[in-house]
């Protein structure tokens, strides 16, 4: 038999459930067809044409590689591509259910903080969030300038930057979010085929030095599916929530949120 919950995680529970259901009921059609709308941004005539498209950009790709091996061009244009995948268009709000219960457990419904989405696409938590209370001080950045494109003419704000150059003043977020982006495939190949102009630097570490830059202090870092480790954040003043502590997420009520880290900085 499973231990009775106690009051916060009750609280825990209720609130995940009661978002879950309206991430879930959030299906605006921007939201549903962006895929194929995005693709006629491409000039191509839907998601599926996009998929082809960049299946042939792979295979072109893989030839110049096995052609020119160790090509610093060929390199950057890998690097340009796994920003494009057409896959990426595919997020739904869903996703972001786990970040969805932090914002609600620390911030509540009616305060307005000030945050920003990494890598966030088109935009499809944000445009929740912009019709939620939260929604007004919200934005996104992405190196995906089609994907900001579409997300801005569906009345969200993403603009094209790269994650390790915020281009925002220090001490300004209440909030900083990320999902499934800070991860190590992705960060390997980045660092290899993109160092920029930090030089040997890793991407990960340019990153979180980021995001504490421009996080207040005592503002919140919520990483979604990334598993940072302790080390890597503790190094840019970021320290584990004290009220997210694994414990209280790796439980059968919730079992989305054990893949969470909540960070404040000190």
């Amino acid at each position: 038999m499973a231990a009775p919950i106690n009051g916060r995680l009750a609280r825990i529970a209720a609130c995940y459930w009661q978002a879950s259901a309206r991430l879930n009921a959030y299906d605006k059609p921007c939201i549903t067809e962006a895929p194929n709308l995005i693709a006629r941004l491409r000039g191509l005539h839907d998601y599926a044409a996009m998929v082809n498209e960049y299946q042939v950009r792979c295979y072109i790709l893989w030839e110049a590689e096995v052609r020119q091996p160790g090509s610093r061009k060929v390199e950057h244009a890998k690097a340009a591509l796994l920003a494009s995948n057409p896959e990426n268009y595919l997020k739904q709000p869903q996703e972001y259910l786990g970040i969805e219960v932090v914002i609600r457990l620390l911030f509540g419904e009616g305060r307005q903080a000030r945050g920003l989405q990494l890598a966030s696409n088109y935009g499809p938590y944000l445009s929740y969030l912009r019709d939620s209370q939260l929604g007004p001080n919200m934005l996104g950045i992405d190196s995906d300038r089609l994907a900001a494109e579409y997300a801005r003419s569906i009345g969200v704000n993403v603009i094209t930057a790269n994650a390790a150059e915020l281009p925002f003043a220090g001490n300004g977020f209440d909030l900083v979010f990320s999902h499934n982006f800070l991860v190590f495939n992705y960060e390997e190949r980045l660092d290899r085929f993109r160092p920029g102009r930090h030089g040997t630097e890793p991407f990960l570490a340019r990153v979180l030095s980021e995001v504490s830059r421009v996080l207040r202090p005592g503002g919140i870092f919520i990483s979604s599916q990334e598993y940072l480790g302790g080390d890597q954040v503790g190094q840019v003043n970021l320290n584990p929530h004290p009220d997210f502590q694994e414990s209280w997420f790796n439980r059968r009520e919730t079992p989305l949120l054990k893949e969470l880290q909540v960070f404040k900085k000190a």
